[in-house]
């Protein structure tokens, strides 16, 4: 059984925080990062909204990578409420209730680009964190300004790339990390082009300013990794 089934298997029995530490210690994560369920942290530590606030019941500490970089747990009074959000964990109401198209356009690589420019890197590991006030920065396109016929072209391209596992940036552009980013050619899945190319052509950019794009987001990712390892 691979990891995909694995975890498939045993979520739908998880029903206590303790269990949820009992996965990951199973997937075999570095022991002195995990932590256990006696590890809670204070509600009020957390920017919720107050009718957000009213549905926690406690929060756990999972992971903390050497001080900085901490992934919390979440444990709702009950599971018939919806998800609980703060600056770290976005939730997004789109005006005109697109939301496929916004789902499509902020999995493209330009996204990722921009996410990569904007995000709060030194968290070590390489991690980078990307708050609410980051996001309200972020660049998306009026869904009302993008073309009926190219935004049903980029949700449909979204749905076939769903249907798979996502990978790394590398994989996902067709870059070796192991060797100079921009002597390679970028040569993304055929799915991630068919959606790139979309947001691409909207933006009239010619076959370098799109490989531009591409070398600028390994690189961004490379080099946080390169200086989490150098620290």
């Amino acid at each position: 059984m691979d990891i995909q089934e694995y975890v498939q298997k045993i979520v739908p029995k998880i029903d206590s925080p303790e269990k949820v530490y009992e996965l990951f210690r199973s997937l075999g994560y570095q022991k002195d990062k995990l932590l256990d369920a006696s590890y809670k942290r204070k509600i009020d530590e957390f920017e919720f909204a107050k009718e957000e606030r009213e549905k926690v019941k406690d929060i756990y500490t999972v992971f903390n990578y050497d001080g900085k970089l901490q992934i919390s747990l979440i444990e709702a009074k009950s599971l018939s409420v919806p998800l609980c959000s703060d600056r770290c964990l976005h939730r997004i109401f789109p005006k005109h209730h697109d939301y496929a198209y916004f789902a499509a356009i902020l999995n493209s690589t330009l996204s990722w680009f921009l996410i990569s420019l904007m995000g709060r890197a030194g968290l070590g590991q390489g991690a980078l964190k990307y708050e609410a006030k980051d996001a309200k920065n972020l660049f998306v396109f009026d869904p009302l300004a993008f073309p009926s016929n190219k935004k049903q072209m980029l949700i449909k391209s979204f749905e076939k790339m769903g249907k798979r596992t996502i990978g790394n940036v590398y994989e996902e552009l067709g870059i070796n990390p192991a060797r100079p980013i921009r002597e390679q050619k970028p040569n993304p899945l055929p799915d991630r082009k068919a959606l790139d190319d979309i947001v691409f052509d909207i933006l009239g950019l010619t076959e370098d300013e799109r490989n531009e794009v591409y070398w600028a987001v390994c690189e961004l990712v490379k080099n946080r990794f390169e200086k989490a390892r150098s620290v």
